[in-house]
Parts: structure tokens; C-alpha cells; sequence
């Protein structure tokens, strides 16, 4: 068969479902949640062929997962902040690039559920064409822009239970000039950014290009990038977290067990658990050997990135579809071994009314300091310098330090929107942090 109807025929059917259960240990977990769900060895193997070889070609175009959401979510006008499938070529190669979400990953996935790997041409062409689907659907003012407007039926993970867990991570602990960098940080560096909606202009096809400069220390962290984002042999299939008011899993994380509170100990994102992707890891490179160092020699991955992992740790982990209705329920539940009225969500439709519970909001554990403190300040001096300092303390004592280069920041920026986009705060929780302090330089 041929790309076009393999991606036409993309539908929401899948053969397996979340199961429901409580399992004791990493291993057990893997054993009945992920194991069944795992891709096909041989697909895996020529999609890895496919992508070792797309990524030397000169005119390759590369996905760079960022920018698929606000940067500042009240502005009148923060659809237009929006990035998905808006693509960049280079002035000074033959290189483009394109901005999406995981979606795009997840389209390959159930490609290769499907058991279906193209041609490196296929692909290639897909890609250059803009005729690749990297969304399920577009926002107004994205369709205007994105130079791929295609879209596609969605692959089903999502209403399976699933979402795509990445064994490194697609967007941080980039080992770059002698340092560890997070994408945002590098794009910031190497100046693949957001940009302004107006910098993406018509050409003479009618189609949204921006133009700009991407020098090769910019190429050698796309195609890093790019293999960890897209290449299969660096996820899996876990449980979602808390994804629209609904819980697929939770576990209390060893990682905060100095958290004096039951909510800041109780963790619902097991697919980004280091111990469970660290056990992932083991599996793979046993399954796949040497094919499984070379992918990796290729990601710009930090040494000692995984500690050796048996999958023998002790962690309860509780999962099933829409478990409960609310973190808030949960810890209720847990607390008093008592569901409260209408907090567990089911599969089953039921016309009678519901009471609606809100949330309260959980109480923020991370301290963010700024140096000058106050915010006006801090970004007028920002301005000037272009990089601050960023200091980052954990719960075990250790601390980090590290540059923010924001030789993009203008003064119409968000400055709380930017630090809040940074890797640091996104993963703070189960990092253990405790506070990120920024200082001007």
C-alpha cells in the first residue's frame, strides 16, 4: 500500500484497551500494562533504517515538537501564538523544519501499529509536500498559516487510555556544548523560536514559509531532536495522567516522600517516572542490541543518563480508564477510603443529573524567585542583557546552575509565560524542586 491510503485509513480502532488494576513493583507494571501494547519489532527496526537515513539528506524537512501551545493564554489574540505545522526553511541550506505536538509522533505510531513502514522517497515527499498530517485539527488561525494544512483522523491512543510516553525525553537533556539544555533553552540559543505570526508570509504557490538562517550547530540538534521525538525505539504506550478532568493513574512517587502533604506525594504522570522509563530502557536495549546504542549515539543524550534499573522497585501503582473525575477526589478517596458524590468517571452514559464538585486548586510547592523581584524591573533589565542566570534547587540538597539565553525576549513577551514554558518548571514536581531563582545578568 501506498503512504496516502495507509494515512486515509487511519481510524480510531485499536486492539487493546487500558486495563484496570493495582500493580506492586515497575516490572509488574511493565509486564501487564506495556507489554501488550509493545509495536512490532520488525516495523520498529525499519522505521529506525528509514529514519537513520532520512536525516543525513540535505533537504530533509525536521518536526521540532514546541510551540503547540500558548505563550500567553489570555491575550485576545493567543491563537495566533499557535505554531503547528507552520514551517521554516533555511536561507542558507537546504534544510527546513516544522513546528507540531505529539500528535505527530502519535500518527506515526499507529503507522507502525499497522504495520506499515514507507519509502525513504515516500516520506521524504510526504514531508516536503506538506501533505504529512501533523494534527489532528488546526485552530482558526493556524489553518491560515500552516504549511501543513492536512489533518487526519485521530489515532485512538488518547480514547484508549494511552498517550505516547518517550523513553529520553523529546524536549530536555540535550548534552550541547559541554552542557545539558533543554529544547526551549536550544531554540532560544540557535534561533529555530516561536517568532511573530507575521514572519510566516505568503510565496508564490500561496503557501507560508519564514525564512531564516540555520547553521549546522542548529542542524546537528534537529536531527537529535528529531530522532527522539519520531524514532519508535525511544517510546511506548503508558497510561495518560490527568488529562481533561479525568485520572488514568496514580501512584505515590518515592521521588517526594519529603513532601509533608499526601497531594504533593500522590503523582498521576507515570509515563514521565525516570524509574519506569529507566526499566523501559533495560527492555530495549536487550530486544534490540546494537541497533539500540547506535540510536542513541545519535540523540545527544548525557552521559550516565539512565542508572541500571531491574524493575524490582516497590511502587504501587493504581490504573484504569477515567478513574476518578478530579485530583481533588482522589486524595479524598485515599484519605478516607470514601469516593465522594459524582468523582469517579465511567465509560457508561447516565442522563441523571450530577451535582458538579470544583476543584480547589492545589497549592503551589515550587518557589520562583526573581532577581530584581519586581517584574517590571526584572524584564526592563532583561531586555538589555539578554540572558539571566537560573539557579535550580532540588529537595535533596543539591542545586544547578544554568543560563537562560533570551536573546529572543521582547518587550511584548510574557516573562512568567516564558520561565513557565522552561523545562525546569514544567517537570519541577517530579524533579523535587524547590525553587528556580532567576537573576539578570
Amino acid at each position: 500500500m501506498s503512504i496516502q491510503t495507509e494515512l486515509k485509513s487511519i481510524d480510531y480502532q485499536l486492539n487493546f484497551s487500558l486495563p484496570k488494576g493495582t500493580t506492586k513493583s515497575i516490572e509488574e507494571f511493565f509486564d501487564v500494562v506495556i507489554k501488550p501494547t509493545m509495536l512490532p519489532k520488525q516495523i520498529v527496526l525499519d522505521w529506525n533504517d528509514l529514519l537513520s537515513e532520512y536525516i543525513e539528506e540535505s533537504d530533509a524537512v525536521f518536526a521540532v515538537r514546541a510551540f503547540g501551545s500558548w505563550n500567553d493564554d489570555k491575550a485576545h489574540d493567543r491563537d495566533k501564538q499557535l505554531r503547528r505545522g507552520f514551517l521554516t526553511k533555511a536561507s542558507n541550506n537546504q534544510l527546513s523544519y516544522f513546528f507540531c505536538d505529539n500528535y505527530f509522533t502519535a500518527i506515526i505510531a499507529k503507522l507502525i501499529y499497522n504495520n506499515f513502514c514507507p519509502t525513504l522517497s515516500e516520506f521524504k515527499s510526504k514531508l516536503q509536500s506538506g501533505d504529512f498530517p501533523v494534527r489532528v485539527r488546526h485552530t482558526k488561525d493556524e489553518n491560515i498559516k500552516a504549511f501543513f494544512p492536512y489533518t487526519t483522523k485521530n489515532p485512538a491512543f488518547g480514547s484508549a487510555g494511552y498517550k505516547i510516553a518517550h523513553i529520553v525525553d523529546s524536549g530536555d537533556d540535550f548534552y550541547f556544548n559541554n552542557e545539558c539544555q533543554g529544547v526551549t533553552e536550544l531554540s532560544e540559543l540557535l534561533g529555530f523560536t516561536r517568532g511573530d505570526y507575521e514572519d510566516w508570509e505568503g510565496n508564490s504557490s500561496g503557501r507560508y514559509v519564514r525564512i531564516l538562517d540555520i547553521s549546522e550547530k542548529a542542524k546537528t540538534v534537529l536531527k537529535a531532536h528529531f530522532m527522539r521525538f519520531v524514532n519508535p525505539l525511544n517510546y511506548f504506550l503508558a497510561p495518560k495522567d490527568n488529562t481533561s478532568g479525568k485520572i488514568f493513574n496514580y501512584f505515590e512517587n518515592p521521588d517526594m516522600q519529603n513532601r509533608k502533604k499526601l497531594e504533593d506525594r500522590i503523582d498521576c504522570r507515570i509515563a514521565e517516572y525516570k524509574s519506569l522509563t529507566s526499566y523501559v530502557n533495560e527492555v530495549y536495549s536487550s530486544m534490540y542490541g546494537k541497533v539500540y546504542k547506535d540510536f542513541q549515539s545519535k540523540i545527544l543524550l548525557p552521559v550516565n543518563y539512565f542508572k541500571k534499573n531491574t524493575g524490582t522497585e516497590k511502587v504501587e501503582i493504581t490504573f484504569g480508564k477515567k478513574l476518578f473525575t478530579n485530583k481533588e477526589a482522589l486524595i479524598s478517596f485515599l484519605k478516607t477510603g470514601e469516593v465522594p458524590v459524582s468523582s469517579v468517571s465511567s465509560d457508561k452514559t447516565n442522563n441523571s443529573p450530577k451535582k458538579i464538585k470544583t476543584a480547589k486548586q492545589t497549592t503551589e510547592t515550587t518557589k520562583l524567585t526573581l532577581i530584581p523581584a519586581d517584574e517590571e524591573e526584572f524584564k526592563k533589565k532583561l531586555l538589555i542583557s539578554k540572558s539571566a542566570t537560573k539557579t535550580i534547587l532540588y529537595g535533596d540538597g543539591r542545586k544547578e546552575v544554568k543560563t537562560w539565553n533570551a536573546s529572543s525576549f521582547t518587550g511584548n513577551s510574557n516573562l512568567k509565560s516564558n520561565i513557565r514554558s522552561q523545562n525546569e518548571w514544567r517537570k519541577r514536581k517530579e524533579r523535587n524542586i524547590t525553587e528556580i531563582i532567576y537573576e539578570v545578568n
